[in-house]
């Protein structure tokens, strides 16, 4: 019954204002109207902006778009329902991953503190690629946790070749910056010593196959179609945006600091006030930041 609650919920919530507002510029009309040129065109592969390839983004967002409009109708409610529907699958994993450490009433409780945190349902009503890419990152790093706690080789194997499909599907919904949010999986592994153990399995080779098959299929087709396509995606999704500042993306080693970390702490209020007078108790107990540390090492970063 709690679980059905739950999905009540997070349906209520997730759709409650899809509809209420017209198109927000620039970024949903940034990703609606590339959608909109899929379905004028009939072709999925290769979104158009003024007639002219739009390749900035990978397609799930665009393909997310497409569906909603087919299913709903060309308005705000289909522009924005896969939006929604990434939001409502993005928390119901975090309930199962949550599950796995502790019970039912902790995983639902963390399923409520992630949807109404303020960042995550902020940008579950604005169409942007960050709202899949939160869902697959968040089902990669599940996939991982599960291979870990799996009963036996036959489900860890399966929880490892999701893990791969999850971590290809990230990358199609907003390319290198999944491989950012993966960046847990290699570091647990070499802090726990596993990394030999996990990694020389069949399974894993099928993982690789998966992320790399799924990941690359989008851009090996754009590359292949339009001339200068992989030069001008390697500078707008990679050289440029984590290299130099050529895009105004915050490069260098600091920026997590000044970025991410406020974004983090901003980005989970109400919950993360809650949290802020628990931060001394937590010093204390765990015998300062190498102690947090070495706790949240042996754990996937949730």
């Amino acid at each position: 019954m709690r679980w059905v609650m739950l999905g009540g919920f997070l349906i209520v919530l997730a759709f409650s204002f899809q509809g209420s507002r017209g198109i927000w510029e620039p970024d949903e009309g940034y990703y609606a109207e590339p959608a909109k040129s899929m379905i004028s065109t009939g072709d999925w592969i290769v979104p158009q902006n003024n007639l002219r390839p739009f390749i900035e983004k990978p397609p799930i967002v665009f393909w997310g778009i497409v569906a909603g409009i087919e299913f709903l109708g060309c308005n705000e409610w289909g522009v924005r329902f896969a939006n929604a529907v990434w939001f409502i699958l993005t928390a119901l994993t975090v309930a199962g991953l949550a599950k796995s450490f502790w019970d039912d009433k902790t995983a639902i409780l963390s399923a409520v503190v992630y949807s109404t945190s303020l960042f995550p349902y902020a940008a579950s009503n604005i169409v942007t690629p960050d709202t899949p890419l939160a869902f697959w990152g968040t089902a990669t790093l599940a996939c991982f946790w599960k291979s870990l706690l799996a009963s036996d080789r036959k489900r860890s194997a399966i929880w490892t070749i999701l893990m791969g499909a999850a971590l290809g599907f990230g990358v199609l919904s907003k390319g290198p910056a999944m491989l950012v949010i993966s960046l847990p999986i290699p570091i647990y592994l070499l802090f726990t010593r596993k990394i030999r153990e996990f990694c020389l399995t069949p399974d894993f080779f099928i993982s690789i196959l998966l992320f790399l098959g799924i990941g690359s299929s989008w851009y090996i087709a754009i590359a292949s179609n339009i001339p200068g396509a992989f030069s001008y995606m390697w500078d707008n999704q990679i050289s440029g945006r984590f290299l130099s500042e050529k895009y105004s993306r915050n490069p260098g080693p600091l920026a997590p600091f000044y970025v991410y970390l406020p974004t983090i702490l901003l980005g989970t209020l109400p919950w993360s006030a809650v949290w802020y007078p628990q931060a001394s108790g937590m010093w204390r107990e765990h015998g300062g930041l190498r102690g947090i540390l070495n706790r949240q090492m042996r754990e996937p970063n949730l």
